[in-house]
């Protein structure tokens, strides 16, 4: 009973909520090296500006991009424009993109603009490749969720080379911002600089609150900077919202059948198409395309869902399920088998201590088994290991003659245990 009262002890502790914390939002791996990166990000933006669909965007310039932002950032101070909502909310990358781009000739604003965009996507797409790492271990599934940015139809087609659809991208860069881990303070602030600039730019923000509030329990407080800056992002966008002014698209009466079919038009159908293509499937084919991109977007998920073990559908939840296994398993061993041998699996915990000549207790209905000298219950001249001792009803008798100093707690005795197993160099850890 001894490991289940230390487990019941350590779970009450403050900290432990923390700690559990800390295993649901794993540290981040090693960030990569600068030359990929590097190479990464020219064949990113050269893939953006110099297809066909990109060209297209190096000579003029996107509605609401001139007629909205340039201007204003040619006829207000900067101050005025970032705090002025635009369709019901901020706008702040693009007002601020907006802001460099006015002080260049007007001639070349299609060009900077379409640049600018494709440097911010790249970066998102840089950002997801290391925030993954802490999660994934397979390289290629870290670039493909980083290649969505970038080659993904959708982002290619009605969202490409202009500042107003680029608060998409900046949203699925601030989801692994808040994942993001990374152990440097440097990288700690770029991730919350993403957060807030994404907040700052899209109401859709408030969608990660529950990632935030986890990333509030975290143990280091610069871990803790993206949640900070994600309340502050919430707290303009809400202001903004409440506000500010939206004219309606429509006055039409709401209609749910054809809300859930420009659902997934916009959806499933644009991803695979992209947002010029719609035209050319529907209705032409009727609904048959729509069909045709759900069918493909939920049969792998759900192959995944079925096929794939518990551990990979839910590894928050496994790692909670192996760790109270490892508690129940350790406890059974100490009873089986004692502290000290326990502490490496009875048989090669028992081996590594015997070859020291250390008695090693096993509490069996009150007595001793094992080799070397046992060491005695009740008094005696015989001396007393008084480091180790009986588990049970028997270790306070034993330890009636040992002074304070010289007593150990079991975490003490588990963890000498450990050491003389990894002195002699014990092999796999065999159970009886």
């Amino acid at each position: 009973m001894v490991a289940v009262r230390e487990d019941v002890a350590e779970s009450a502790e403050p900290g432990a909520w923390r700690r559990r914390v800390d295993g649901v939002l794993p540290r981040s791996a090693g960030a990569g090296r600068l030359p990929g990166y590097l190479a990464a990000s020219v064949g990113a933006v050269g893939f953006q500006l110099f297809t066909p669909a990109g060209l297209t965007h190096l000579n003029h310039v996107w509605a609401e991009d001139g007629a909205r932002f340039l201007v204003d950032a040619l006829r207000e101070p900067l101050a005025a424009n970032l705090v002025a909502p635009y369709g019901g909310y901020l706008h702040t990358v693009p007002r601020l993109v907006a802001e460099l781009v006015s002080v260049l000739p007007l001639s070349w604003a299609a060009v900077a603009i379409a640049i600018a965009v494709a440097l911010l996507r790249t970066g998102v797409a840089l950002l997801v490749f290391a925030a993954s790492g802490g999660y994934l271990r397979a390289v290629p599934v870290r670039i493909g969720l980083a290649a969505l940015v970038i080659v993904l139809p959708a982002g290619n087609s009605e969202t490409l080379g202009n500042l107003a659809n680029l608060h998409w991208f900046l949203l699925y860069g601030a989801f692994w911002a808040v994942l993001w881990r990374p152990a440097s303070l440097g990288l700690n602030v770029l991730a919350a600089a993403v957060v807030l600039l994404a907040g700052l730019s899209s109401p859709l923000v408030f969608l990660l609150a529950p990632l935030a509030l986890l990333r509030l329990a975290l143990p280091a407080w610069r871990e803790r900077l993206s949640a900070l800056a994600f309340g502050v992002a919430l707290v303009g966008q809400v202001v903004a919202v409440l506000l500010g002014t939206r004219a309606p698209y429509s006055n039409d009466a709401v209609d749910p059948v054809q809300v859930l079919l420009a659902s997934l038009l916009r959806g499933p159908v644009v991803a695979f198409t992209g947002s010029e293509q719609v035209a050319r499937v529907y209705p032409r084919f009727g609904n048959w395309p729509v069909l045709a991109a759900v069918v493909l977007a939920l049969v792998p998920i759900a192959l995944a869902v079925v096929r794939g073990d518990g551990t990979r559908r839910f590894p928050g939840v496994a790692r909670r399920r192996l760790r109270r296994a490892d508690h129940r398993d350790r406890a059974g061993r100490q009873l089986e088998c004692g502290v000290a041998g326990a502490a490496a699996g009875c048989g090669a915990g028992r081996a590594a201590l015997q070859r020291r000549a250390v008695p090693v207790p096993a509490h069996r209905g009150g007595g001793w088994t094992g080799s070397g000298p046992p060491a005695p219950r009740h008094g005696g001249d015989e001396p007393r290991d008084c480091g180790r001792g009986p588990v049970g009803e028997h270790r306070s008798a034993y330890m009636d003659g040992c002074r304070p100093a010289e007593r150990r707690s079991v975490g003490d005795q588990r963890h000498r245990g450990q050491a003389a197993v990894h002195e002699w160099g014990a092999g796999s850890q065999a159970r009886p």
